[in-house]
C-alpha cells in the first residue's frame, strides 16, 4: 500500500576551515582542535537531520556528503587537519560552492509538496585570501540557503606552531 508521510528536518552544510592559522593555540589546544570538540557536541544535538562536511583552505573538499548518521560524521570531523585539502590558503568562495554542491547532490528534491530548510555553518578563524566570497554568500541567500559563521581566535591572535613528527614544538611560522 502506499502511504503519505511528513517528515521534517534541515540540511545543513558543515564548512571548517583546515589552514594553517587554525593551527594557532590562542585558543587550547588549538582553534581547530576546539572547532572539532564544537562540531561533535553539535552533531549530537542534531539526530535525525541530514548534515555534510566541507574541509577548505586554499582549495575545498567535500568530506562527507549529507547524512543522517552520526557517527560516520564523527569519523570524518575527527579526521580534520590541515592535510585534509590540497592547497593551504583561505577561500571562502571554493567552499560556497562546494556546500551548494552538497545540497544539490545529497539534498531533498526541491517541489511544491516539499519544502526544505537549508543552511551552511562556516567554522573558521575569519581570514580571507580571495575576493568573491559576499557575492557568493549573497547569492545562495537569495536562494534560499541561510548562512552562519562561527569565529575562531582572540583578538590579539596568536602565531602558528611548528611541530615535528611526535609533535614537539619547533618554532613558530614566519611570515
Amino acid at each position: 500500500s502506499k502511504q503519505e508521510m511528513k517528515s521534517e528536518g534541515i540540511e545543513l552544510v558543515l564548512v571548517v576551515d583546515v589552514s594553517e592559522s587554525m593551527q594557532a593555540d590562542d585558543l587550547r589546544p588549538s582553534r581547530l582542535e576546539q572547532a572539532k570538540v564544537d562540531l561533535n557536541k553539535l552533531v549530537d544535538l542534531l539526530t535525525g537531520h541530514k548534515i555534510g562536511l566541507v574541509a577548505f583552505a586554499g582549495s575545498s573538499t567535500v568530506l562527507s556528503p549529507l547524512t543522517n548518521d552520526p557517527s560516520s560524521l564523527k569519523l570524518f570531523i575527527d579526521s580534520l587537519s590541515t592535510s585534509s585539502v590540497s592547497t593551504q590558503g583561505t577561500n571562502f568562495t571554493e567552499a560556497l560552492q562546494d556546500a551548494k554542491s552538497a545540497f544539490e547532490h545529497g539534498g531533498v528534491e526541491k517541489d511544491e509538496h516539499t519544502s526544505v530548510t537549508r543552511a551552511i555553518l562556516i567554522l573558521s578563524d575569519g581570514e580571507d585570501h580571495e575576493k568573491g566570497a559576499i557575492e557568493n554568500a549573497q547569492k545562495l541567500a537569495s536562494e534560499g540557503i541561510r548562512i552562519f559563521s562561527i569565529a575562531y581566535g582572540t583578538e590579539k591572535g596568536a602565531p602558528i606552531p611548528q611541530r615535528d613528527m611526535l609533535g614537539y614544538l619547533r618554532g613558530y611560522k614566519k611570515d
